[in-house]
């Protein structure tokens, strides 16, 4: 649950730009479906994700999920997708019935809700089956060469392969339950620190297109799924979406880049006159690559040569 407090309320009042954004994409008025937000670290986009996440979960009263890739225990598709459905059923009323089944049979080592399709009823299954003169026996099932037989698959053993395919089959099912939800109501997936999955090509694969382009950016099966990327590294979208491109993404390229109208409220909003040159030295050195806790270091400096 998003715990936004007051100061981190006054510490985000100067993306008023962002933030607008945000709140516009989560009226749905068009087909843009994917936020994505490149900076730097020490720039305000972690608070700015905990204003997203407050909006959306204390305003707009909708389910939501903030991840920081960081601090995800199981950096795996399962992992991230595990982390997903529990916040969002946590911040909204969101019903994963065929996600919430197959996860409850891996936690209990249930086999038999991940059996293979060659498991299925009405076929002859001979796994451990013994033969006696040349007739299948042990519970034989089904008609083989015009005999009767009544054969059954003996419970599977769990094994690592069994972990792998169960985890699978539980990412699908969310994936499934979660296009069922979007395609009523709205909901909203942050994943932030995006820069760390350089090493880890898989889960990013994953992201990509499974969550993204087979979800949240499909225009032949539109949702009410919104996803916001952040990191110092984000994807080119641009490539791969082409023409579609601006109608499925926003991006902010980098929080550092404010215009003089921007800085002339950020100082204002800290007790500092706004004149031009505090203007011009400021926008100089964000330019540079001033962080918003320096501009903050310098406003105080600012003050207190004033007093």
């Amino acid at each position: 649950m998003s715990d936004l407090s007051a100061d981190a309320h006054e510490s985000i009042i100067d993306r008023d730009a962002e933030r607008e954004l945000f709140t516009s994409m989560l009226a749905l008025r068009d087909s843009t479906r994917l936020l994505t937000i490149r900076a730097e670290s020490g720039q305000g986009k972690s608070r700015l994700l905990d204003w997203f996440e407050y909006e959306c979960e204390w305003i707009h009263e909708l389910p939501v999920s903030l991840t920081d890739l960081k601090q995800l225990d199981d950096k795996t598709h399962f992992g991230l997708t595990q982390h997903i459905a529990d916040r969002i059923r946590e911040s909204g009323d969101v019903a994963l019935p065929n996600f919430e089944r197959l996860k409850l049979a891996l936690s209990e080592r249930d086999a038999s809700a991940f059996r293979d399709d060659d498991d299925a009823p009405g076929q002859v299954l001979t796994e451990g089956v013994t033969q006696r003169g040349g007739v299948m026996a042990n519970r034989v099932r089904d008609v083989y060469q015009a005999q009767e037989l009544t054969v059954v698959s003996p419970k599977r053993t769990w094994t690592g392969g069994l972990e792998e395919i169960a985890r699978d089959r539980c990412v699908a099912a969310f994936l499934q339950d979660l296009r069922a939800f979007a395609s009523e109501r709205s909901l909203v997936v942050m994943i932030d620190s995006y820069e760390i999955l350089a090493d880890r090509p898989a889960l990013a694969r994953w992201i990509e297109t499974r969550l993204l382009r087979r979800q949240a950016l499909d225009l032949e099966n539109v949702t009410k799924l919104i996803v916001v990327l952040a990191g110092q590294r984000i994807p080119d979208f641009k490539t791969g979406l082409g023409d579609r491109y601006s109608t499925l993404v926003r991006s902010v390229e980098s929080l550092g880049r404010w215009d003089d109208e921007h800085i002339r409220r950020f100082l204002e909003k800290h007790g500092v006159e706004a004149s031009e040159d505090r203007i011009a030295y400021l926008r100089q050195r964000l330019k540079e690559g001033w962080t918003v806790q320096n501009a903050l270091m310098w406003v105080e400096l600012e003050r207190g040569f004033r007093n």
